[in-house]
């Protein structure tokens, strides 16, 4: 399996920034044009337990857009200070059509599999990244061994910022 962000395939344990894993994927794998497939994207290291990030089932050949799409490609959003998280990608043959049920983003994989009834299947291919949270805000400039923002610069040098 082939995972592209933004035409640039990644390689398995490759770190991917947040901003750069916001849109969904191309996926691309060798298959059976007759055969169906499940993809599944998912994040063990949540903080809340086992996160789905995307979950398409009936996936004829390699079609992933013409497959019933169970949960959305959520981009990894990894809460602050909880660490470096890995996201997998699980691609599996089905052996016949399953129908579409209602899941949550937040569940085991064994429920997952009971609840789409793929359960015995055999993973065909698998790939992953890792993520982390990166501070956002502000960018402050550095003045001797600390940090102020622009305002804060401006009141030690005693300008005042003018408006116009």
């Amino acid at each position: 399996m082939n995972v592209f962000y933004n035409n640039k395939e990644i390689t398995n344990g490759e770190f991917i920034s947040p901003k750069r894993a916001k849109t969904k994927p191309r996926v691309e794998y060798q298959s059976s044009p007759e055969s169906l497939y499940t993809l599944i994207l998912h994040d063990p290291d949540a903080p809340a337990g086992n996160h789905l990030h995307w979950v398409t089932i009936n996936i004829p050949g390699n079609n992933v857009d013409s497959g019933n799409t169970l949960l959305e490609y959520s981009g990894p959003v990894p809460p602050k200070g909880s660490g470096i998280h890995r996201y997998i990608f699980l691609l599996l043959q089905q052996k016949e059509r399953n129908y579409p049920r209602t899941l949550e983003r937040i569940m085991s994989m064994e429920d997952l599999y009971d609840k789409i009834n793929i359960r015995g299947l055999q993973v065909v291919s698998k790939a992953y990244f890792t993520s982390s949270n990166q501070l956002t805000g502000k960018k402050r400039k550095r003045v001797g061994t600390k940090y102020f923002s622009n305002k804060k610069r401006r009141i030690m040098r005693g300008t005042k910022k003018v408006k116009k």
